[in-house]
C-alpha cells in the first residue's frame, strides 16, 4: 500500500513533468503538511517552481532540501539551473557539476522533463 505522502508526492512530479506544475504544488503541499522534513517532498516542490520560472522559491527548495541531504543530485541540478537563469553562471556550474559527480544521468534526466542544461 502506497502511504498518502508518497501519493501526493508522486501526483505533484507527475503534473510538473507534464508541465502542469501549478497544480502539483498544491500535491506538493498536502505532502509537506503530512511530512515536512522529507527532502525528496521539498525538491519535489523546488522542481515545480522551477518548471513555473519561479527562481527564488526553486532555489528556497532546493536549499532546505539539500539542508536535509545534501547528496540529493536532483536539488543540486535544479538549483543550479535556477541560479543559472537568475544569472550566476559560475554558481550554476557548480552546482551542476556537483549534481553530475552523484548522478552522471541528471542531465538526461532532467531533459527528459523537457529541461535543457544548455552547457
Amino acid at each position: 500500500m502506497i502511504r498518502p505522502t508518497r501519493t501526493f508526492n508522486l501526483s505533484c512530479l507527475t503534473k510538473a513533468i507534464l508541465n502542469r506544475a501549478g497544480a502539483g504544488l498544491f500535491d506538493c503541499e498536502q505532502a509537506l503538511k503530512l511530512d515536512s522534513a522529507n527532502a525528496a517532498f521539498v525538491d519535489s516542490r523546488g522542481f515545480c517552481h522551477l518548471r513555473l520560472g519561479e527562481l527564488e522559491p526553486a532555489i528556497a527548495d532546493c536549499n532546505a532540501a539539500l539542508a536535509i541531504n545534501p547528496k540529493l543530485p536532483d536539488s543540486l541540478f535544479g538549483r543550479g539551473l535556477a541560479k543559472r537563469k537568475q544569472g550566476d553562471l559560475e554558481g550554476g556550474r557548480v552546482d551542476i557539476e556537483a549534481a553530475k559527480a552523484i548522478d552522471a544521468g541528471i542531465a538526461g534526466k532532467f531533459a527528459s522533463y523537457g529541461i535543457e542544461n544548455a552547457d
